[in-house]
């Protein structure tokens, strides 16, 4: 009797145990991302030459700066930034010269795809303005409605990675000016605000032209030019 009444317990024990597991959370997963830069920035607070030794065989700070646009989570951007604020700051022996040219040309990068980005939103949109709106409901039209919903999204995202990463500079600069020469050193103040500049010129001037409206006297020009080339074939 006792041994059938253990063989029940435990049966229904384990029964109840299996019915139940489904319903029980599951427990969370690591991040291990973020996990391993709070780490790296504990190794770096517990003593001011670690920062060398790490980064010197790693760049590790380095290597999350580079990949700070591909990062889904803002608390790991937010957090990659704070770490670039702390070594800057908070660490006076501490060689940050290779993070903050990396943090440059990243910034540098991601203006420069905004800037064309945002050209091309504004051309097509000038272009657009007059024709005749599309059908709704086709295949056609709700497929390039949802890319141009995907393309605003990643627009959006770009434009706040930019002023996260351009405030950081900004306070690096305030604080310390020999961040201003890392910068001078990445050519960002010199042939890459040049081409920058180049880029507004040629997208403020492409959509002046493509909204300009026409005038009487550009279809007189262009009448004179077809009645010159008209006179020049007759006499030829």
């Amino acid at each position: 009797a006792s041994t059938s009444a253990s063989t029940s317990a435990s049966t229904s024990a384990s029964t109840s145990a299996s019915t139940s597991s489904p319903s029980s959370p599951e427990p969370p997963k690591a991040d291990l991302v973020s996990e391993l830069l709070v780490t790296t920035l504990q190794l770096y607070s517990d003593h001011a030459k670690n920062f060398d030794l790490i980064e010197s065989e790693y760049h590790t700070l380095s290597h999350y700066i580079l990949a700070f646009p591909s990062f889904s989570d803002v608390s790991v951007k937010v957090l990659t930034l704070k770490t670039l604020e702390y070594v800057c700051t908070g660490l006076a022996v501490a060689d940050s010269a290779v993070p903050l040219k990396v943090a440059t040309e990243v910034f540098a990068a991601m203006s420069e795809r905004l800037l064309k980005e945002a050209g091309k939103m504004a051309t097509v949109a000038a272009r657009e303005g007059g024709t005749e709106p599309k059908r709704e409901g086709t295949d056609d039209a709700n497929e390039e409605k949802e890319n141009d919903e995907r393309r605003e999204n990643a627009f959006r995202t770009m434009v706040q990675d930019a002023q996260l990463l351009c405030e950081t500079l900004v306070k690096l600069l305030e604080f310390d000016e020999r961040v201003g020469y890392v910068m001078l050193d990445c050519g960002f103040l010199g042939a890459k605000i040049d081409d920058m500049l180049d880029l507004i010129m040629t997208t403020v001037m492409g959509v002046y032209v493509s909204t300009r409206p026409r005038d009487e006297n550009d279809d007189d020009d262009e009448g004179n030019d077809e009645g010159k080339e008209k006179e020049e074939t007759a006499l030829d």
